[in-house]
């Protein structure tokens, strides 16, 4: 038993530490703002929020200027509108009070890129689905065969 913990905690000496270098998260979201042009439209705010850590390495992935948004209708599967929505601001978030359950808390910051667009759809009764992705993926991945 003393051998397999000295060999941990040897093995947990000699590792180096984790760098979370891409975008950590985000959501999406809408509001109905009403009628569009016409009765059969709709007009929509559509905000993207992605969040990346404030102490991230400096080569890890950034806030980009632009992110690329696809709508689909529902029952299709070729994008009906694609967007390039522009970072509307940058928010920094932290953790004000952890759960009282954790000790030694770590301290937990984002900055929050928030992107947000106006559109103006027509009503269709199986809706549509809203997506986000970036073009790339860290060049040292290889966990995908």
């Amino acid at each position: 038993m003393r051998r397999l913990l000295a060999t941990i905690c040897a093995t947990l000496a000699m590792s180096s530490s984790a760098e979370s270098k891409h975008i950590s998260g985000g959501e999406t979201s809408y509001i109905h703002l009403g009628a569009g042009t016409s009765a059969a439209m709709g007009r929509y705010s559509i905000t993207l929020r992605l969040y990346r850590d404030c102490n991230a390495p400096s080569d890890a992935a950034a806030l980009d200027p632009a992110a690329p948004i696809v709508i689909v209708r529902r029952n299709a599967s070729v994008p009906f509108v694609t967007l390039q929505v522009p970072l509307t601001r940058v928010e920094r978030s932290h953790m004000l009070s952890p759960d009282p359950c954790f000790t030694n808390s770590p301290f937990v910051c984002f900055y929050v890129g928030v992107y947000t667009v106006e559109v103006e759809l027509p009503y269709e009764a199986p809706g549509y689905e809203v997506s986000y992705q970036q073009c790339c993926r860290l060049g040292n991945l290889a966990n995908v065969a």
